[in-house]
């Protein structure tokens, strides 16, 4: 008879009902219009299954009451007719769509798991929102790295607000409940946020890189005008990658009966964009990282090592202090950058490999934490910049207690001032008043080309 077509209906009876018996024969020889409003409907949420043949004159309906989500997948070429009754129960059929991965899993896991994603979007909503402020309000932490940090905070915050409510949602109903226009979108900006937060972070990386293998290029490298080019970069690239796909050219946003979830499918001709987006997306970027770390490691070895034999032949090393201290505070936020990379991986790799290795979710649970993982990511950063950097800490505490974020004293920790017979104390937010000379002045004075208020010499998250 041909390729076969299936669209899935479920209509709610709220009136009688009349008997069940019909003949299929008389009802093979009405048109489409008289049978659907004919057609006897006989229980709440009966399930009517729609089936086309090839031929346009022939079709038929039966009924079922199996409530089993029906294959999207087109075995054959379809007429016009068949095609504008599939284009009209679309959206309706993807409303209703018992979904199949998650109706394997126990409901006991799907409610934990709606609960967790609801916290990790609290506490990612408060922890990058509140690192945002603290990067804008205290000058002492705002240089060039804290400018792809924000970028990387943006992009989390953006995947806690669009992204994790539609997630806990569809733990919380088992289903995917909000039509075939935010289908579309749900991925379209749940790939675009990972994207951007992985180019922010290869960024991070290459201006560390640039910062301690090739000193003497950051000012000519890092000025206002290109550092906007790059933040551009990322959100631009992240997201015109996928518009082949959001247009249907290069594959097609929608339902994945397999995965269970909105995701990339494919096209008419059997494309799909998934693999290259992978490649392009993730892969490049971690290589990029992975050898500016590299290089940076190979770096500080061989400087530890002349920093030791000059310590060995000179007695005076004072003279060198503030190089060193200023290497130590790049190496400090080096590897705070590389642990929030390394959380990255450790977030995203484990649902990538469980799409690979499972596909038909035969370990349901290893699929929910693999979720669990990557949204946990939106929210980990802000816990690493507490955890690794003093300077940020002293910067949270600066906004949570009200302090104006002025320009912060270039002594560390709390200074004392006599004023008025009493001793007065400021805070690392209390900007200290002394008189200058002019040649003072102008060595204070930041380089207007370089972004932040530090110059790359004290490019040292100081605050």
């Amino acid at each position: 008879m041909g390729a076969r077509l299936r669209s899935v209906l479920v209509l709610d009876a709220a009136a009688a009902f009349e008997p069940e018996c019909q003949s299929t024969r008389r009802r093979s020889h009405r048109t489409p219009a008289a049978d659907a409003q004919h057609e006897p409907r006989h229980a709440p949420n009966l399930t009517l299954i729609v089936t086309f043949y090839r031929h346009p004159d022939h079709w038929k309906i039966r009924k079922t009451r199996q409530h089993h989500a029906m294959d999207s997948n087109l075995t054959g070429p379809s007429s016009p007719r068949t095609q504008a009754w599939t284009d009209s129960f679309q959206d309706y059929n993807l409303t209703v769509m018992q979904d199949v991965e998650l109706s394997k899993f126990p409901r006991a896991l799907l409610t934990f798991s709606s609960v967790i994603t609801i916290l990790i979007l609290i506490v990612g909503v408060l922890g990058n929102s509140l690192t945002i402020w603290a990067l804008l309000r205290c000058p002492r932490v705002r240089n060039v790295a804290a400018v792809f940090i924000i970028s990387l905070c943006v992009a989390d915050l953006l995947f806690c607000v669009l992204v994790l409510p539609f997630s806990a949602s569809r733990f919380l109903h088992g289903t995917w409940v909000h039509g075939m226009t935010m289908c579309v979108l749900f991925p379209f900006m749940r790939y675009g946020n990972i994207g951007v937060s992985l180019l922010s972070i290869a960024m991070i990386t290459i201006n560390r890189y640039v910062m301690i293998a090739h000193h003497n290029m950051y000012a000519r490298v890092y000025r206002k005008h290109w550092i906007a080019c790059m933040i551009a970069f990322c959100w631009i690239f992240s997201y015109g990658m996928q518009m082949p796909t959001l247009l249907g050219v290069w594959g097609s946003f929608g339902y994945d009966n397999k995965l269970g979830t909105c995701s990339i499918l494919e096209d008419a001709q059997g494309r799909s964009s998934k693999a290259a987006l992978f490649i392009i997306a993730f892969v490049v970027p971690c290589l990029v990282i992975i050898l500016c770390y590299t290089r940076i490691f190979l770096v500080v070895h061989e400087s530890e090592q002349r920093m030791r034999q000059h310590a060995s032949t000179s007695r005076a090393p004072g003279g060198n202090e503030k190089e060193n201290k200023r290497k130590r505070n790049e190496w400090r936020i080096t590897k705070m950058v590389l642990a929030i990379f390394l959380s990255f991986l450790v977030c995203y790799l484990p649902i990538t490999i469980v799409k690979i290795a499972d596909k038909h979710a035969n370990w349901p649970g290893l699929h929910v934490l693999g979720y669990l993982l990557l949204y946990l990511s939106a929210c980990i950063n802000p816990l690493i910049y507490v955890i690794m950097n003093k300077q940020y800490r002293q910067a949270y505490k600066t906004v949570l207690r009200c302090q104006r974020g002025r320009l912060l004293s270039f002594t560390h920790g709390p200074d004392t001032s006599q004023q008025g017979g009493e001793r007065k104390n400021t805070s690392c937010t209390a900007l200290q008043t002394f008189p200058l000379t002019e040649m003072a002045r102008a060595e204070l004075q930041p380089n207007p080309d370089v972004a932040g208020v530090n110059s790359p010499e004290s490019d040292g998250w100081q605050c």
